[in-house]
């Protein structure tokens, strides 16, 4: 039975969504159905959505993958390690409906225009992408004052994953970090190391499990 602990114990959020993973894609009842259509606004509302109360239900009774869970069982299929095995190994202790790891987006604010990057996630590769004509608009954000609501609305959380963007361009950067000190957070920080400085290196330093 390909259980996932995801639903159970962790968030993610990018720019305006929240869901169980970064791997997931949404519900249907088919892979070319699977659509994200709800963006929930907050994270109450997207814990006490009917959405992950049905994929809750789905992988506490079912036998089978959630459409929306395609990338795990194609990579499953092909003998590689995915990531719900990594996060059900990871977390095969943890009592399941407490939120214990936060993945999320701070922003897109970003001083690099790697070519693997995309436009929604670099805000200097967006400006080219629309400078060229690929796209027509662009959004610069920063919600890394939203990170800081969500992670104090959870009591539980152990380890935060910071993506971006750029982290180290983000507002509220060091409010993060400190935060993740006063809790003794596992921190995970996805960064281009191009502008980190001595005061961010002291608090990186700090951190037991980075």
């Amino acid at each position: 039975m390909p259980f996932c602990v995801a639903p159970f114990v962790a968030v993610r959020f990018h720019t305006d969504m929240y869901g169980p993973c970064c791997m997931y894609e949404g519900t249907g009842r088919s892979v070319q159905e699977t659509t994200r259509t709800a963006k929930f606004t907050s994270l109450e509302e997207y814990l006490a959505s009917k959405e992950l109360a049905d994929i809750r239900k789905a992988y506490l009774e079912g036998d089978e993958f959630l459409p929306g869970c395609h990338t795990c069982k194609r990579m499953e299929d092909q003998g590689q390690n995915s990531y719900r095995q990594s996060l059900n190994q990871k977390y095969k202790n943890n009592e399941l409906g407490k939120i214990v790891f936060y993945d999320t987006f701070p922003g897109n604010v970003c001083n690099l225009k790697c070519f693997m990057c995309q436009p929604t996630s670099s805000s200097r590769l967006g400006a080219e992408h629309k400078k060229l004509g690929w796209v027509q608009d662009i959004k610069t954000l920063d919600m890394s004052d939203r990170t800081l609501s969500d992670m104090a609305k959870m009591p539980e959380l152990k380890s935060l994953s910071l993506i971006g963007g750029e982290f180290f361009l983000a507002k509220h950067n060091r409010d993060i970090l400190q935060a993740c000190l006063d809790r003794n957070l596992d921190v995970r920080v996805v960064t281009n190391a191009t502008i980190i400085n001595d005061r961010l290196l002291d608090y990186l330093k700090k951190i037991k499990n980075l």
